[in-house]
């Protein structure tokens, strides 16, 4: 088990996941070679990280990128080829 409640959606890829909490908050794991998990590392993280405490709305997982939105409207990425990392 990971999360034991409030998990509310969940973007897997390329051995890499995500989920999203009720609160709002964003998590990620797994294998982190191109920043994929977004949290300022290209560490391998075999337990959830959290990325954003609160305020996403939205998440998606590519092979080696990670997208999720914000409840304002704003767009991020992470990982390979985005343009710029979180």
């Amino acid at each position: 088990q990971i999360e034991s409640s409030g998990v509310t959606r969940i973007a897997g890829a390329y051995y890499h996941s995500l989920f999203l909490k009720s609160d709002g908050s964003l998590w990620a794991m797994g294998y982190n070679f191109d920043g994929q998990l977004g949290d300022g590392t290209t560490t391998t993280r075999t337990s959830p990280v959290q990325i954003e405490s609160s305020g996403v709305t939205s998440i998606s997982a590519g092979n080696y990128h990670s997208l999720y939105v914000k409840s304002d409207g704003s767009l991020w990425a992470m990982g390979r080829r985005c343009g710029r990392d979180k």
